[in-house]
C-alpha cells in the first residue's frame, strides 16, 4: 500500500506531465498557426509581384498593340478602298462600252 506522500508525489507527477503535455500541445499549434500565416504572407506577396509583373508587361506591350490597331485599320482601310475603286470602274465599264451586237 502507498502512503499519502508517495500517492501526492505521483499525482504532482501526473499534473506536472500533463501540463507539459498541454503546453507542448500549444506550442505546436503556435508554431502551425505561425508557418500557416507565413505561407499565406508569401502567396500573397508573390501573387502581388505576378500582379505587378503583369502590369508592366501590359504596359510595355500597348504601343505594341496600339501601332498594331493602326496598321490593321490602315490596312482595312486600303482593302476597301480597293474594293470600291474595282465597283467604281465596273460601274463606268458598263455604262460606257457598247455591247458586242454580233
Amino acid at each position: 500500500k502507498k502512503s499519502k506522500k508517495q500517492l501526492e508525489d505521483e499525482l504532482n507527477k501526473a499534473a506536472d506531465e500533463q501540463k507539459r503535455h498541454e503546453e507542448k500541445e500549444r506550442l505546436q499549434k503556435l508554431e502551425e498557426e505561425t508557418v500557416k500565416k507565413q505561407a499565406a504572407r508569401l502567396a500573397e506577396e508573390l501573387d502581388s509581384k505576378k500582379k505587378v509583373l503583369e502590369a508592366e508587361r501590359l504596359e510595355e506591350e500597348q504601343s505594341i498593340v496600339s501601332r498594331m490597331k493602326g496598321e490593321r485599320k490602315q490596312n482595312l482601310e486600303y482593302e476597301q478602298s480597293k474594293l470600291q475603286d474595282r465597283l467604281n470602274w465596273q460601274k463606268f465599264v458598263s455604262c460606257t462600252s457598247r455591247p458586242n451586237v454580233a
